[in-house]
């Protein structure tokens, strides 16, 4: 006997039903798949996109994705979903409502009462489970002794992940003849692992303990609370990692750890941290610098016990996908002697979940923000403190300086007034400075300087097993080739981009220069000066950039509307030949037609730019044909088959400058025949939405581990690969015209680790040639300035700190006196208002600056504004996108972001203007780093401000914040 749709898809008052959407939404990976099947099928939920973000979802092959999301969510949406899965895939229409044989019959109840009843805001405390649940301890815990074989079975393959998670709740409702029982299992399993008994027991059983005291069921994760105020409001030293060890999601075996077998080489960069020195570990990209770190880590805690002293190590790495790499390879050696604890932005603790989670760890691995932004906690229940850090551990530690997470780290630690923490510090290379000169003496402050932001008292290298290291460590060959543009009478397709350039930029002076005889208030008119030559790319894009910006100030709408107009077509057609040159033309017309098709062009509106460019648009396309192949794809594709010609397993890595070129570029190599090549993958940062060509932590992952494996053999990248990927078997790195300083050089040719690795730069821009060999020099000044370092000597080299201490001492008065007169002359209010149509946004006095994001706490703005829900990435750790903000003229001035739980509006600081209490429009500043800098004064904001502003959101627009909530727990 079967129970015909458990979960019918409307409920009595014949509403879509909640608890069918909530369920539907275990099955978003079977309802991507169906989509992805039948595509076509996902045109009849383009109603529900806004027209332009459909087609960019399709261009980017991110539309079944999407279209899942919203037909999970929207209950329209879900409707048209249920008639189609019933056509197309009655299995698994069957699935999602809950189709039984009458032996679930008491589990369905079972989980019906537990999981399909509201938790607040329209979710389902099934939805709270699936976003917190933490599975893989769970599984092993429910199934031992061969107990529900079917969730066993259901969980089979790759652990962890929300997949995982959903494919194990799904099969809860059908376990058979099993009553309560296994929701009890359940419970007793979350108590038993720190993480699911203080996050997902508190969505699920809030009362979870004096449920299983009453039943007489022992739960393992228990901890009084006034022992835990005690140990968590504490800072003047370390809070012993024991005391959370009923929070670990897995026991130790004191013992078992195994110490590193160091090879000489690796003994002497040891030496100064054995002896708690505070040092930068300086050595070669594949010296084996994660083998000196388990041995620092491992020995400090070690000494630390035998001294009866709580210890905890904590390691900083710069990408969230190192996180995973650097703790599997500290599990080598620490075994389950040591827990070890990782925090990234994939991990969903916050406050003091996200504290515990730190504090059990005797190793914790985790990225920089995440860090600062526990040690910035205002509430003293989730605040970490830098006494709780017996190591710090530095990766990647050049990105010690100026107001990177990791110098804001370190400014911490100098700060604090007790003990503070051994610091070691490891890279590849230190670089030589910023300044554009390459000499000793100014590599040499360069690196003090260095020393002296880590605490640092001395540099530790290879200097007296430099032949042992030289065995192990092969650097690949420096290859660098300079590759040159067509003749342009064989470039038809770039002179058509060139006239185009042409037109717009007459059409632009003409009007510029009746700018400046007419003499509006207000404006730079410097900013209107000629455009420099179209070779000079940076001073080119530049000027074009701060014409943009300077329009912004212009009161007459129409003028500047045409004019910004037409600054946007130079851009497209810039953007166009910068590809052109680098990709084949075809590539370059495609994106300038998407580009052109994409502007946000007003109903009825023509212009003179957009008409040249429908004239001349059959011009360009027949062009495109006589100039599809370049220099510089020629010799990509001889370095490619040459490579895989001589070793069929190669690994290969291209550096691209831009995501766009990155897409393309492997868009263009998935289309060649190269024996052995295989397909291309492209691997982007993770700042940027699917539709700009970023991607998330988990499509960075899948990349890197398909890459290791073999299925991958080329990715092509952005500066994102550079530090870090660790695969063996990468052999060639190809730099596509892309090169930056000393340190990008060391780091991005470190990635190829095999015997006989090359790293080619393949140059067509004189300036990128002419760079790269100003890296190889600086990295000769920065090798030498090492060395001398090296043999100065402890004293002496302490005298250098002295001396450069004092110095610093100089400059941070001189910036303290610099940065009192701009205080003093920062305006105490201004109105912010759209660029576009001169609205007003807000007062200044409302802007707060909350995790390194400016935001506004003013409450009337959601009604002002028009407020869409629209799910973004991850910004960084602390942040996901779940909206956009719009003036009401259209203009996207915003992003409706999750921070902490609570829903708060940043501002884009280049849509906003800035107006004086006497209406006088102020010159556009176009990033809020200069605006906090010499515009205003703008304070920290505070947790109750966030939810205060998430509380006005839900006061105004409660369906669109259900919304957003949804979005986040996708």
């Amino acid at each position: 006997m079967v129970l015909q749709a458990a979960l019918p898809l409307r409920d009595s008052a014949g509403k879509i039903s909640k608890e069918c959407m909530s369920f539907a939404r275990l099955y978003t990976d079977d309802i991507e798949d169906y989509f992805k099947l039948y595509s076509y099928r996902t045109l009849q939920f383009r109603p529900f996109f806004d027209e332009q973000v459909y087609d960019d979802l399709a261009r980017a092959e991110k539309l079944a994705l999407e279209v899942t999301r919203k037909a999970t969510t929207n209950e329209d949406a879900f409707d048209i979903l249920d008639e189609l899965l019933l056509k197309d895939k009655p299995d698994l229409y069957h699935k999602i409502h809950l189709a039984l044989p009458a032996s679930c019959a008491s589990s369905f109840r079972e989980f019906s009462a537990r999981f399909l009843e509201s938790s607040g805001c329209d979710f389902l405390v099934l939805d709270r489970v699936a976003a917190a649940i933490d599975i893989d301890k769970l599984i092993d815990i429910m199934c031992a002794d061969g107990k529900y074989p079917a969730l066993r079975a259901a969980t089979a393959g790759p652990k962890g992940g929300a997949k995982v998670a959903r494919r194990f709740l799904r099969e809860l409702p059908r376990l058979e003849e099993d009553g309560e029982d296994w929701f009890w299992s359940l419970v007793k399993a979350c108590s038993e692992d720190g993480y699911n008994a203080s996050v997902t027991l508190e969505y699920l059983l809030p009362n979870w303990r004096a449920e299983l005291a009453a039943r007489r069921i022992p739960g393992s994760a228990t901890i009084a609370c006034e022992t835990l105020d005690g140990v968590l409001l504490a800072g003047a030293s370390c809070r012993p990692p024991k005391e959370f060890e009923v929070y670990r999601d897995e026991s130790t075996v004191p013992g078992s750890a195994k110490m590193p077998e160091l090879r000489m080489y690796q003994q002497e960069l040891v030496e100064r941290t054995d002896r708690g020195e505070n040092t930068i570990v300086c050595a070669p990209t594949g010296s084996g610098k994660t083998v000196v770190a388990a041995h620092v880590a491992l020995h400090h805690l070690k000494s630390r016990a035998k001294e009866g002293k709580p210890a905890r190590v904590v390691m900083i790495v710069p990408k969230v996908f190192l996180v995973e790499q650097q703790t599997n390879l500290m599990k080598i050696y620490s075994k389950r002697e040591y827990y070890i604890a990782t925090l990234s932005g994939e991990t969903t603790e916050t406050g003091a979940a996200q504290l515990i989670r730190f504090l059990s760890g005797d190793i914790v691995m985790l990225t920089p923000q995440i860090m600062v932004n526990m040690l910035k906690e205002e509430s003293e229940r989730a605040r970490l403190f830098v006494a709780d850090v017996s190591l710090l551990l530095l990766d990647e530690c050049h990105h010690t300086d100026k107001k990177n997470p990791y110098n804001v780290i370190m400014q911490y630690v100098k700060d604090a007034p007790y003990e503070k923490p051994q610091v070691v510090g490891l890279t590849a290379s230190l670089g030589v400075g910023d300044n554009g000169i390459i000499l000793e003496a100014q590599a040499f402050s360069h690196i003090v300087r260095m020393c002296l932001r880590m605490t640092a008292q001395s540099i530790t290298t290879v200097m007296r097993n430099r032949a042992e290291l030289s065995r192990f460590v092969e650097l690949p060959e420096d290859v660098i080739k300079r590759v040159h543009a067509k003749a342009l009478h064989e470039r038809p397709f770039h002179s058509h981009l060139v006239a185009a350039i042409r037109f717009a930029e007459r059409h632009l002076y003409a009007e510029f220069d009746a700018l400046m005889r007419e003499q509006p208030p207000n404006i730079d008119f410097n900013k209107f000066a000629r455009f420099p030559a179209l070779e000079r790319v940076e001073d080119y894009t530049q000027a074009v950039v701060n014409a943009d910006t300077e329009l912004c100030m212009l009161t007459d709408g129409e003028r500047k509307w045409r004019l910004k107009r037409g600054i946007q077509f130079v851009k497209m057609y810039y953007n166009a030949m910068m590809l052109n040159d680098l990709l084949p033309a075809s590539y370059a017309y495609e994106q300038l037609y998407s580009d052109v098709d994409a502007l946000d062009s007003v109903l009825g509106r023509q212009c003179l730019f957009l008409q040249y460019f429908q004239q001349h648009r059959a011009q360009f396309a027949m062009s495109v044909a006589r100039e599809d192949d370049k220099e510089i794809l020629s010799e990509l594709r001889k370095e490619l088959a040459r490579q895989f010609a001589l070793n069929a397993g190669s690994r290969v890595l291209i550096f691209c400058v831009r995501r766009e070129t990155a897409q393309l570029l492997a868009k263009y190599l998935n289309t060649l025949s190269i024996a052995a090549m295989g397909r291309a993958e492209v691997l982007t940062s993770t700042n940027a939405a699917a539709v700009k060509n970023g991607q998330s932590n988990s499509e960075q992952r899948a990349v890197i581990e398909s890459f290791s494996r073999g299925t991958c053999k080329v990715i092509v990248s952005t500066t994102v690969a550079e530090e870090g990927l660790d695969v063996q078997a990468c052999n060639l790195i190809i730099k596509y015209n892309n090169t930056g300083n000393v340190i990008s050089l060391v780091q991005q040719r470190g990635r190829a680790r095999a015997a006989g690795s090359r790293s080619v730069l393949l140059a067509l821009d004189e300036r990128v040639y002419l760079k790269e060999h100003q890296n190889k020099s600086a990295e000769e000044v920065m090798t030498r300035t090492v060395a001398k370092i090296y043999d100065m000597g402890a004293e002496k080299f302490g005298e250098a700190l002295r001396a450069e201490e004092l110095i610093q001492i100089k400059v941070d008065l001189a910036n303290e006196k610099a940065e009192e007169s701009r205080r003093a002359n920062k305006h105490r209010e201004l109105s912010l208002l759209c660029e576009k149509c001169n609205a007003s946004i807000c007062s200044s006095s409302t802007l707060r600056l909350f995790h390194n994001h400016f935001i506004s706490v003013d409450s009337s703005l959601w009604r002002k504004m028009r407020i869409q829900a629209k799910r973004g990435p991850k910004i960084d750790e602390s942040l996901m996108v779940a909206g956009v903000v719009r003036c009401p003229c259209e203009k996207e001035i915003g992003r409706v972001v999750k921070i902490e739980g609570q829903f708060v509006p940043t501002l884009k600081a280049e849509t906003i203007l800035f107006s004086t209490p006497g209406g006088k429009l102020l010159p556009k500043m176009k990033k809020w780093k200069g605006i906090a800098a010499n515009l205003l004064e703008i304070r920290e904001g505070t947790g109750q401000e966030a939810i205060a502003m998430n509380r006005a959101l839900r006061a105004s627009h409660e369906t669109l914040s259900r919304a957003m909530e949804n979005l986040c727990l996708l």
